[in-house]
């Protein structure tokens, strides 16, 4: 046996018994170099024998940043040093024929082209064989074993300096061929001949002549060709950085880069978050790969061409978008990180029973909470209550059809002074509990400020309602708005009466609300009704006490009729003053119109023929939620006592006493039946049903009654005044409607007084705000700085992305369910403590489905921002590969797809050339011939990658080869096989050169 083979090592040493046995060598013991075949041998056997999904589930490695690539790894010795043998296969079995240029590759994948392959390396610091002795031991016995096993795997070992990234590697075969692997790198300044394609390929030539042997004697022979150019972008301040194993593209930050001054410009100044934090570029570059493949070439004329040819005939285009290696984000920067701290200052919000404990912290409670908390100095508080006040305009009104979006969420609008407020405590310090309490007692200050000094509120519209679908804090600064105007209306008024009598004087000074009384030797008007008709009321249940049944069902109908007569119509009365009138006995008023609106159609009085008007009407009382809660439930307690129909009475009489005294003095004459025709055209049925074409029952007067309005008006089918009765309720006896008929007088709405104090519900309102408890605070700022946080990524301009309009849509749903719980304005102290726990997790996870839109947003954004003119398609395709990645990556799917698309239209591309590939003239220097070629727009590529390969027609060894011509087309499909005897990749760039070559033998 050769000398080389034999362990000569110490624990191999045989023992002999006796000089008898000196000089005799016992073969029967096997040597290292066996044990290091037999080990290899039993490993292979056992990963072929195991199948690539047991291997799987057996816990094989994946490959990081690789496609569906995993390894399974075994360690070998070798005379006391260790090896590390690892297979690497893929999770599907792929054909023989594959695409070359296939993203996520392995490096020695695509060198070489194979699929599942050996790495025998040393267990040491390099990880390379620096001995080429012991490279070529350990291939001779990983061939055996493989051979031993039946194994066709090719087997590499890295060898030489580790930043040579040099590889040798052999495959055997179950016929007489084999195939040898080499791989190379240049790390210095590479030959002006290899820089070029004609040198690159009289290399391969010159290598194709060293190692064919039957050239001459096969003249089926072809020269393959296919070529990938890849461009890049870099952002400034950024480099490529290409994966070693992968060799996918990422962009790191430069350190030794100069970015001009004129590159310091945010790249999302005009973007909507601008005004509140600037997002870093999650798109640091592009990447752009052109192919050409399937090429053949005969000569290195036909090879020079290649490299003048244009990029834009490239079979392929593929475009990826660049991104930064950074994956750790800060939490201070973005809405999601800034919504996470505002649920942690909530989830602490119910330790104090008003804001003020947190701003102080006095309480010692308090003080362990907040007393390490940062509140911003003076200068900025300024500037914040300057931009809430004094930047925006006073009637700039909130965004009105922000509820399309916003579904059940009980939020302020964006863009209002609510909702701006909450964007700045988002930003206000940390936005910790402390300095959002200091906040609000300074906006309550500037509110109160407004108020006394008749100021309308920043951003809120003072002609609007209170929105009842808004959070509660949003509709009292609306009654508040209301408030400041009527206010306002009132002292210019006062200011024109100021040369009045006193008593006018005295009376404008002091104006009279719900429940005020008037002149001291006066009774108001409103006053007078009640008297009335609590009299009236009082005899009809003394008359009717025998029979408790049917005086029971009369006052029920009275107060159905009296709630559904003033809540249809609440929304479209109109506003006037007072003047104190006496009430008597009707009389008719003088013949002239007074608070007239405008006629009803052709519609004439019953009485005096004359035609029916609309009158000015009044606005009811203006109420937010909680006020309307409170009324019905006043009304709700109410029993049916002779005390609580009188409460009822003067609860539901005062809007309608107003509109019948404005209905008088609009149509004098008029009697009640006329005021029925205009304020509850179903309770009027007209003798024929020819009212609107249509059979009119009484079943269906009693079910609604119509809004009274210069705009609802009857179909008008009459030239005079129709015959008809009231309907059932309305004609019978003691009806609450009548009464107040016989008891008002004609009185325009302008005279009237108003039905509304808004000295007392604006005082009510700043009350409010002052009391307001923390939790119940914090809650409605969490539904309002979601709403408007993602309001501002709606606005997000990003071109057609139907994709991210879909991501939207699932944000709001999910917003929708989450703070469902948290619009309940009536949040107690135990509801706050049993269910903070649940609620702080789900808005946490709320917060985490906000974070993924949100780069969502950044992303399309900075993608239009650099393709400004890239069709919509393309846009689409770049926003849905990444998603579709970045999500198969979060799920840990090894399938997961890249992130290129493929550019199939020359709009496209040329759309992209010029956003991105600006034209530059090459420079005419004497650096222009060490440049590459193949310039796009002026720009060299980063990196050029080739791939030669030679095809030839073989025999088999096995089978004697025919000698005579006639006998080669006979025998030729059944021994001949056509292979790929020579193969080389070629990756250059100025600065370096990587070769990696593979050739077919049959020694």
């Amino acid at each position: 046996m050769d000398e080389a083979l034999v362990d000569s090592d110490s624990e191999d040493e045989i023992q002999r018994p006796n000089n008898d046995m000196e000089g005799f060598d016992d073969f029967t013991i096997s040597s290292s170099w066996e044990r290091l075949i037999a080990a290899v041998e039993a490993a292979s056997r056992e990963w072929r024998a195991s199948g690539r999904l047991h291997l799987m589930s057996c816990g094989a490695e994946q490959v990081q940043g690789l496609r569906d690539l995993y390894r399974v790894q075994a360690e070998l010795v070798l005379r006391n040093k260790q090896y590390r043998l690892e297979f690497f296969f893929q999770a599907i079995t792929e054909n023989d024929r594959r695409e070359d240029w296939r993203s996520g590759l392995h490096h020695l994948q695509l060198w070489f082209g194979v699929s599942d392959f050996l790495l025998i390396s040393p267990i040491s610091m390099s990880g390379v064989l620096l001995d080429a002795s012991e490279a070529t031991m350990l291939l001779s016995a990983v061939a055996v074993a493989l051979s031993n096993c039946g194994s066709m795997w090719p087997v590499f070992v890295p060898v030489h300096d580790p930043t040579r990234k040099a590889y040798t590697g052999i495959q055997g075969t179950i016929s007489s061929f084999s195939t040898r692997f080499d791989a190379d790198r240049l790390c210095t300044q590479v030959p002006v001949k290899l820089m070029h394609l004609e040198g690159l390929y009289d290399l391969f030539m010159s290598k194709v002549a060293f190692t064919s042997h039957h050239s001459s004697e096969n003249p089926s022979t072809r020269f393959g060709f296919t070529m990938k150019l890849t461009y890049g972008t870099p952002m400034p301040g950024f480099e490529y950085v290409r994966d070693v194993e992968s060799g996918s593209p990422k962009a790191e930050q430069s350190e030794d880069t100069e970015v001009d001054p004129m590159d310091n410009i945010q790249w999302d100044e005009e973007c909507p978050w601008a005004e509140w934090h600037s997002a870093e570029d999650p798109v640091k570059g592009f990447e752009l790969v052109a192919i050409w493949s399937n090429r053949y070439i005969g000569d290195s004329v036909e090879m020079a061409e290649f490299e003048n040819a244009s990029t834009f005939e490239a079979d392929k285009w593929l475009l990826t978008p660049i991104l930064s290696l950074e994956d750790v984000k800060d939490e201070s920067v973005g809405f999601a990180g800034r919504l996470r701290a505002l649920v942690n200052a909530f989830c602490s919000a119910n330790e104090a029973e008003f804001v003020e404990d947190y701003a102080t912290a006095a309480e010692p409670s308090v003080k362990e909470v907040v007393q390490k908390l940062i509140v911003p100095p003076p200068t900025v508080l300024d500037r914040v209550l300057k931009d809430l006040f004094y930047s925006a305009s006073a009637t700039s009104a909130a965004d009105r059809n922000f509820k399309k979006n916003t579904y059940a969420i009980k939020a302020a609008p964006p863009n209002s002074l609510l909702s701006r407020f909450c964007l700045h405590a988002l930003w206000f310090g940390n936005c910790n509990i402390r300095a959002i309490s200091v906040l609000w007692i300074e906006f309550v200050r500037e509110v109160r400020w407004c108020w006394e000094e008749v100021q309308l509120l920043p951003r809120i519209s003072p002609d609007d309602a209170p929105d009842l679908g808004t959070c509660l804090l949003h509709q009292k600064l609306q009654l508040l708005a209301k408030c400041v105007k009527h206010k306002s209306e009132k002292a210019v008024i006062e200011t024109k009466s100021f040369s009045r009598s006193n008593s006018n004087k005295e009376e404008a000074e002091h104006p009279v609300g719900i429940g005020n009384t008037g002149a001291k030797n006066e009774q108001p008007h409103e006053s007078r009704i009640f008297s009335e008709l609590e009299k009236s009321f009082k005899a009809q249940i003394g008359n009717t006490a025998s029979s408790s049944s049917e005086g029971t069902q009369n006052t029920d109908s009275i107060a159905d009729l009296s709630e559904k007569s003033v809540q249809p119509f609440s929304h479209l009365l109109g506003r006037g003053t007072t003047t104190d009138v006496e009430f008597g006995k009707f009389e008719e008023a003088s013949q002239q119109r007074k608070g007239s609106a405008g006629r009803v159609g052709n519609l004439l009085l019953l009485k005096t023929k004359r035609s029916l008007h609309a009158p000015h009407v009044q606005v009811p009382p203006i109420m937010t939620e909680d006020m309307l809660q409170e009324r019905e439930h006043a009304l709700a307690t109410l029993d049916r006592s002779p005390s609580g129909e009188i409460a009822r009475l003067r609860l539901q009489s005062d809007i309608i006493a107003s509109d019948m005294a404005a209905f008088k003095a609009a149509n004098p004459g008029a009697v009640f039946e006329d005021f029925v025709r205009w304020h509850s055209p179903r309770d009027w049925v007209e003798y024929g049903d020819i009212m609107e074409g249509c059979e009119i029952s009484e079943s269906s007067l009693r079910e609604e009654i119509l809004p009274p309005s210069s705009e609802i008006q009857t179909k008008d089918v009459h030239n005079s005044s129709p015959s008809g009765k009231m309907s059932r309720r309305m004609s019978e006896p003691g009806n609450l409607w009548d009464q107040i008929w016989k008891n008002v007088r004609p009185i325009p709405a302008s005279e009237q007084r108003p039905l509304f104090d808004y000295i007392r519900e604006g005082e009510k309102v700043i009350h409010y705000l002052d009391t307001l408890k923390p939790h119940q605070l914090l809650a409605q700022m969490i539904c309002t700085a979601f709403v408007a946080a993602a309001d501002i990524l709606v606005q997000t301009s990003a071109g057609e992305i139907p994709l991210l309009d879909t991501e939207m849509d699932k944000l709001y749903s999910a917003m929708g369910v989450t703070l469902e719980a948290l619009g309940n304005f009536h949040l107690s102290d135990e509801q706050v403590k049993g269910n903070m726990d649940q609620w702080r997790t789900n808005l946490l996870h709320l917060c985490d489905i906000f974070e993924k839109v949100e780069s969502e947003a950044t992303l399309a954004a900075s993608l239009y921002h650099k393709l400004p003119q890239a069709p919509p398609r393309l846009l689409n395709a770049l926003f849905g590969s990444y998603m579709m990645s970045w999500e198969a990556k979060a799920n840990n799917d090894s399938n997961w797809k890249e992130t290129h698309v493929r550019l199939q239209y020359m709009p496209e591309r040329e759309a992209v050339s010029s956003s991105l590939f600006a034209s530059s003239k090459a420079s005419q220097n004497w650096k222009e011939r060490l440049r590459m070629g193949n310039f796009l727009n002026g720009h060299e590529p980063l990196y050029r990658e080739v791939i030669f390969s030679r095809y030839e027609e073989c025999f088999d060894s096995y089978h004697e080869k025919p000698k005579k011509d006639e006998e080669i087309s006979i025998i030729k499909k059944q021994f001949m096989r056509r292979i790929q005897s020579h193969r080389m990749y070629v990756c250059g760039t100025p600065n370096e050169l990587q070769v990696a070559f593979s050739v077919v033998t049959d020694d």
